[in-house]
C-alpha cells in the first residue's frame, strides 16, 4: 500500500524522487532569460543567453527584454529596492535580498509601452552589457579606465531615460541621486 499522500504521483514516481518535477523547468532553464542574485549590495540584473542552469542563490524572470534589464538596473530600481528589500549587514556594507516578493511588484513605467523608448532603452542596456564584458578582457590599467568611463556614461543615459519614463521631477530625480 502507498505511503498517506503518495496516491497521485506513484504510477509515475516515488515519494522519494522529489528532483524529478524539476524537470519540467529545463525548457525556462535553457531560455533566454533574466537572471539576478538573492543577495546583492545593488542591482545586478543580466540576461542569461547560454541557458546555464541555476542553484538556489539565483532567481529567474523568463524573459530576455533587454529593456527591462536596463530597467532594473537603473538608479530609480534601486532606490526602490533599497527601500522594499529586506536588508543584511555585511562588514562595512549592507546587502538586499532581491526575493521575488520584493522584484515582482515592481512598478514598471508607461512609457515604456513607446516603442521608441523601449527600442532606446534596449539598445542602451545591450551597449552596458558588452562594455561589461569588454573591461573584464581589458589588460592596461588605462584601457579598463577608458571602458569604465564609457560604462559610466551609458549608465547615466539609463538613469536619463528611466527618470523621464516615470516622470520624475528634478526634485524626485535628486533624492534618487542623494540616495545612491
Amino acid at each position: 500500500m502507498p505511503a498517506a499522500g503518495t496516491q497521485n504521483c506513484t504510477a509515475a514516481r516515488r515519494w522519494y524522487e522529489l528532483q524529478q518535477p524539476a524537470v519540467a523547468l529545463l525548457p525556462k532553464l535553457n531560455a533566454p532569460k533574466i537572471v539576478y542574485p538573492i543577495i546583492a549590495n545593488e542591482c545586478r540584473f543580466a540576461i542569461d543567453r547560454h541557458g546555464y542552469l541555476i542553484n538556489d542563490k539565483l532567481f529567474v524572470l523568463p524573459t530576455d527584454d533587454a529593456a527591462l534589464v536596463g530597467l532594473l538596473n537603473s538608479r530609480v530600481a534601486n532606490f526602490y529596492f533599497s527601500a522594499v528589500c529586506a536588508a543584511l549587514e555585511g562588514s562595512g556594507d549592507s546587502y538586499l535580498e532581491f526575493r521575488a516578493q520584493y522584484v515582482d511588484p515592481f512598478p514598471i513605467p508607461a512609457g515604456l509601452a513607446d516603442p521608441q523608448a523601449r527600442e532606446t532603452l534596449s539598445s542602451l542596456a545591450l551597449k552596458n552589457e558588452e562594455l561589461h564584458r569588454r573591461l573584464e578582457t581589458e589588460r592596461t590599467p588605462h584601457e579598463q579606465t577608458a571602458v569604465a568611463r564609457q560604462i559610466g556614461v551609458i549608465d547615466r543615459q539609463i538613469d536619463n531615460l528611466v527618470y523621464e519614463l516615470f516622470g520624475l521631477t528634478q526634485k524626485d530625480v535628486r533624492l534618487v541621486e542623494d540616495a545612491a
